[in-house]
Order: structure tokens, then C-alpha cells, then sequence
């Protein structure tokens, strides 16, 4: 299939929000295979049920805005796509179920972008992703349930940032990742409760930073982490009253904060840590998009 009219985009879309006359919020759409290289506006539509279909889609220009959009229920995939230019927009959308899937992309240049969303509930998935190049963005976003997941993904030289986000519960997993060069940044963000994970990653080069970040509660791990390069950084920390369990003591490879809050001090590993658990699959997930759900991996 080759480029979808902008009319057809603008018809799909007019159905698909909130005050269509005629909704078509349950509808089953499917893209696979086109290329997109103009602007296409999702924004503000609604997605209760049925599945969307953006699979093995080439994105080599213009824009594509699901901004103020709702995610309550059904699945849209992304699944194998491949972001050589444009732009993925989610900003301020809200995520309270379903399933938005990017396994198996490749992002080589250009932007995803989830800024000032919300995240209460449903799966987004990154798993077995390629970062190459480009950018990937949750600023300000709120993660007060459900789960995000990057595991088994490649970080070689994108830039995926967390600034300012909140994370007041569920999941942001990098589990079995490998990060080989680029930056995952942290800055200002707030740890209060809900689990982030980089169980078993492999840092061989790039930077994870936690410039001014607070950790107050909840539970950030490196358990079983290998870290062979690269650096993370916690210098500049706001906040180390629960400070991330399973860090290694290279010097060279982890640089702790300057001054450690007083508040952790006494306290055993798991006192610290707190309660969360974290649940990882037994093998790389293959999953309907319609359908999965956290007891489902």
C-alpha cells in the first residue's frame, strides 16, 4: 500500500473523536505497509475499543498528532514500523487501557514524542525497539498505573528523555536492554512509587542520568545489570531518601550523588528499596495487540 490521500486521513479522523456524529471508535483500521511523508491529525480522538493497525509503516516525513487523545480500551500498533524522518505526537493524550505497540521499531531519525501525557492504565510497548538516531520524550508525563515496557530494546544513539515526569506508580521496564552509546535522561523527575527497572540491561557505552532527581519512594533497580562502559549518573540527585537497589561500585562507571540524603541513612537494602515488585516475562512476548494485558507476559 502506498500513501493514504489527506482527505481519507481527515475522514478516518473526524469519525474517530469524541463529538462524531458518526463515531467509529471501535472500528478496525489497517495501514500496514504505507508510507507517510505528510501531516496526518489524530488529535483528540478516542480509541475504546477495535484495533488500528500502523504496522510495518515507513515514516520518512510531515507529522502525525494523537495529542489530547484517549486510550481506554482496544490496541493501535506500530509494531516493525520504521521512523527515518517525521514526527509521532501523543502529547497530552491519556492512557487508562489497551494497548499502544511499537515492537519491533526501528527509529533511525525523527521523534516520538509523549509529552505531558498520562499514564493510569494499558500497556505501551517498545519491546525488541531499535534506537538509532532520532528522539524519543515522556516530559512532564504522569505514570500513575499501567505499563511501559522497552525490554530487550537496543539504545545505540537516539536520545530518550524522562524530564520532570512523575512517577507515582506502575511499571517503566528496560529490562534485558542494551545500552551502547546515546543518552536516557532522567532530569528533575520524581520517584515516589511504581517500579523502574533496568533488571539484567547492558550498559557498554552512552549516559543514563538523573540530574536533580528525587527519589522519595518506590523502587528503581539495576539488579544483575552489566556494566562494561558507559556512565550513569546520580551526582546531581534532589532527593536520595530511597536510593535505586542493585548499583555497581565502579567508580569509573557509576558516579554517586555529591551529598547523600540524611534520611536513607540506617536503613537496610530493603527498607530502602521498598515494596514493588517487578514482573518480567520468561520469554520475548508475542502477543495480539487486541488483547494483551500485564497477567498475559
Amino acid at each position: 500500500m502506498g500513501e493514504v490521500r489527506a482527505t481519507i486521513w481527515r475522514l478516518i479522523a473526524a469519525h474517530m473523536r469524541a463529538d462524531a456524529a458518526i463515531p467509529w471508535h471501535g472500528a478496525d483500521l489497517d495501514f500496514t505497509g504505507i508510507t507517510i511523508t505528510t501531516d496526518v491529525d489524530f488529535s483528540g480522538t478516542v480509541f475504546s475499543d477495535g484495533t488500528v493497525r500502523f504496522e510495518d509503516v515507513k515514516f520518512a516525513g510531515g507529522s502525525v498528532q494523537f495529542s489530547d487523545a484517549k486510550f481506554s480500551g482496544g490496541g493501535v500498533s506500530f509494531k516493525e514500523a520504521k521512523f527515518t524522518g517525521g514526527k509521532l505526537f501523543f502529547d497530552n493524550a491519556w492512557f487508562s487501557g489497551g494497548t499502544v505497540s511499537f515492537s519491533g521499531t526501528k527509529i533511525t531519525e525523527g521523534m516520538i514524542l509523549f509529552n505531558r501525557a498520562k499514564f493510569s492504565g494499558g500497556i505501551i510497548w517498545f519491546d525488541r525497539a531499535e534506537f538509532s538516531g532520532g528522539a524519543v520524550g515522556f516530559d512532564a508525563a504522569e505514570f500513575s498505573g499501567g505499563w511501559t515496557s522497552f525490554d530487550a530494546s537496543e539504545f545505540s544513539n537516539s536520545v530518550v528523555r524522562f524530564p520532570r515526569a512523575k512517577f507515582t506508580g506502575g511499571q517503566v521496564r528496560f529490562f534485558l536492554s542494551h545500552f551502547s552509546g546515546g543518552m536516557l535522561v532522567f532530569a528533575s523527575s520524581e520517584f515516589s512509587d511504581g517500579l523502574v527497572s533496568f533488571e539484567k540491561a547492558k550498559f557498554s557505552d552512552g549516559l543514563v542520568s538523573f540530574d536533580e532527581a528525587k527519589f522519595s519512594g518506590g523502587k528503581v533497580e539495576f539488579d544483575e545489570a552489566k556494566f562494561t562502559g558507559g556512565k550513569v549518573d546520580f551526582t546531581r540527585v534532589a532527593d536520595w531518601s530511597y536510593p535505586p537497589t542493585g548499583l555497581p561500585d565502579q567508580a569509573n562507571r557509576l558516579q554517586q550523588p555529591l551529598r547523600l540524603a540524611s534520611s536513607s541513612a540506617g536503613k537496610s537494602p530493603e527498607e530502602v528499596a521498598g515494596p514493588a515488585a517487578v514482573i518480567h516475562p520468561s520469554a520475548e512476548p508475542e502477543f495480539d495487540v487486541t488483547r494483551a494485558s500485564p497477567e498475559d507476559c
